[in-house]
């Protein structure tokens, strides 16, 4: 072992070790090793679920102060993670107000209206990069 007043160097010639003081250390690296060198960690868009968040609020806000009869439900695309969405289904949607609806579609990737059977429709406002890419 070398000395010095302000570097430690451990000398490792005279210690003995044994293969299985490096098993989990050579399985961390083996693990390591098999990522492609493509692969990427994602995390929230705090950005985007904010806007995903004030979309709900305010569709299910809008359609509260109208009486409107219908269900407001968000969540996350099962296939796709980063992608969101607001779903609004009932009988009756009323919007009066124009300037709180333009927001949220605006903060929209994509808004959809459709129809449906028994009198019914859907509004539904897409989010999508939810998750950013880093690495």
């Amino acid at each position: 072992m070398q000395e010095n007043e302000n570097v430690y160097e451990p000398d490792f010639e005279d210690e003995e070790f044994k293969d299985e003081d490096f098993a989990v250390i050579d399985a961390l690296i083996e693990q390591i090793r098999a990522v492609p060198a493509s692969e990427s960690v994602s995390v929230l868009d705090t950005r985007r679920a904010e806007q995903m968040k004030y979309a709900y609020a305010t569709i299910k806000r809008i359609l509260s102060e109208t009486k409107s009869i219908a269900k407001v439900t968000c969540g996350q695309n099962e296939f796709n993670p980063s992608v969101g969405f607001v779903k609004v289904e009932g009988i009756s949607l009323e919007i009066t107000d124009v300037e709180g609806f333009s927001t949220v579609a605006e903060f929209a990737d994509v808004t959809e209206i459709i129809p449906l059977a028994k009198n019914r429709v859907r509004m539904e406002f897409t989010f999508r990069r939810l998750l950013k890419t880093i690495g």
